[in-house]
């Protein structure tokens, strides 16, 4: 008998002692297996740095964006009030800047020390701010950028809601065996928040070992195509993914 025995995983030949081998179907099969497997995981090697390549890309441009945003932001704030100096008396009237939001003066800060709060200010709102800089009788005018109303409008986001992340979950998909399957936005039932722009894929994975992702752009939305799955399985493959997508405040993404 050829072989008696077979392994587990890609029915490899294994030998008995009374054994007697073939060498065109027991050693050329095995060498044909094998010779699809290291290709399969060479293939599935190439596809995981080229997502680790991508990933790398989408982080930096988040960087670049946050920075720029933080740029914008900063200057534009201190444009109007200087942020609060414990170490300084302020008169009723001074405007301050304090944990990214204007306060003015109520009661006079006679002595310096560390921040009071309402015991001494008040929280400014929008209007108040275009109101206390109306002296410069620049008048209001709705979409001029050149207006105190619109600069304070775009200043005024709390830095806190300037990135967001949100992870979508797929319905149950089928790939065949070392197959592929191109995957929408859709499928993945991704909807973007509104008002946040996708700058980058924090994590996708999926609940199956043999499926691997490739290509995946965050710009996609409803049917258009989100990536592709690769199968590198010898079955077929029914799996859910899963994606961790960062958000950028769309204002501030040029």
């Amino acid at each position: 008998m050829a072989h008696t025995n077979s392994t587990t995983n890609y029915a490899l030949p294994q030998f008995l002692p009374t054994d007697k081998p073939a060498w065109l179907t027991d050693i050329n099969g095995a060498f044909a297996t094998i010779d699809t497997a290291v290709d399969a995981a060479k293939d599935a090697a190439d596809a995981a740095q080229g997502d680790a390549t991508q990933a790398l890309t989408d982080a930096g441009n988040a960087a670049t964006a946050a920075s720029t945003a933080d740029a914008k932001g900063a200057g534009a704030c201190a444009s109007i009030a200087d942020t609060f100096d414990p170490t300084t008396v302020y008169d009723v009237g001074a405007m301050v800047m304090y944990n990214s939001l204007f306060y003015k003066c109520t009661v006079a800060v006679t002595t310096p020390g560390a921040w009071t709060g309402s015991a001494n200010w008040a929280r400014l709102t929008v209007e108040d701010l275009v109101g206390g800089l109306a002296g410069n009788n620049i008048p209001y005018v709705p979409g001029d950028p050149r207006t105190i109303w619109d600069f304070v409008e775009s200043i005024k986001l709390d830095l806190s809601t300037l990135f967001k992340t949100a992870s979508f979950t797929s319905a149950p998909l089928t790939v065949n065996a070392n197959g592929a399957l191109n995957v929408t936005a859709a499928n993945m039932n991704i909807a973007h928040p509104a008002g946040y722009t996708p700058v980058g894929i924090i994590n996708i994975y999926s609940n199956s070992n043999d499926v691997v992702f490739k290509n995946f752009d965050v710009r996609a939305s409803g049917g258009s195509s989100f990536g592709i799955v690769r199968n590198v399985g010898n079955s077929a493959a029914t799996f859910t993914a899963s994606v961790v997508i960062l958000y950028a405040k769309s204002t501030y993404i040029a």
